[in-house]
């Protein structure tokens, strides 16, 4: 009789499918395009690590790595242990779940990513507090400057969740922008492009931010 109802909880939590949260969060960096075009790519927030990460191909195709300074490093992260090569400085990076209105600099280092590793950025503990970003276990969400934002599922990103994202911050920038416009402020203009990380397959995402 216990083995049957031990079965059948089995079968009721299977059905149930649980959703884990995770860490996972989009980074923007401008693209060769110009300063206002960015590339989106999926990024994993690692408080257990003290340093940044970023996919050296990633950096190499956007032309960031002219500036790269050689370095030797091993660093232990929740997706494994890599080994670094050189590092860089980002500028003007954006997380535009929080918002797509401030950029930030980041001290990064450059491994080689595989194609089962799934992320393109790990963002470090160094990084956390130097934006002062903040990770809320108790209500699942993500806090930095009075903005919070909650934490998605595993594998939650995808070609066509990271569009309908950008749908909706259009939708709300055009908002913004009707606003601005009666207030005779002029409206900015800005065009993010879909990465390729995580984010598979891949496609151009425009919009007008």
């Amino acid at each position: 009789m216990f083995v049957v109802e031990e079965l059948n909880n089995i079968e009721k939590y299977k059905k149930t499918k649980v959703k884990v949260l995770s860490s996972e969060i989009l980074v923007a960096i401008p693209g060769k395009l110009g300063r206002k075009h960015f590339k989106t790519y999926l990024g994993l927030i690692d408080s257990g690590t003290s340093s940044c990460l970023v996919d050296k191909h990633l950096v190499s195709i956007h032309g960031l790595d002219a500036n790269a300074t050689p370095t030797k490093e091993k660093w232990l992260t929740q997706c494994g242990v890599f080994k670094t090569t050189a590092r860089v400085t980002l500028d003007k990076m954006k997380l535009p779940q929080l918002t797509t209105k401030i950029t930030v600099t980041a001290e990064i280092n450059l491994f080689e990513r595989a194609k089962e590793d799934p992320y393109d950025f790990i963002l470090g503990q160094n990084f956390l507090q130097d934006i002062k970003l903040d990770i809320k276990s108790s209500t699942h969400t993500f806090a930095w400057d009075e903005i919070e934002i909650p934490m998605v599922p595993r594998i939650h990103w995808n070609k066509t969740s990271v569009g309908n994202f950008w749908e909706i911050n259009i939708e709300n920038k055009n908002r913004e922008q009707v606003t601005n416009f009666k207030r005779k402020l002029r409206p900015t203009t800005e065009e993010y492009i879909l990465g390729h990380g995580t984010c598979r397959p891949c496609g151009t995402v425009d919009s007008r931010l």
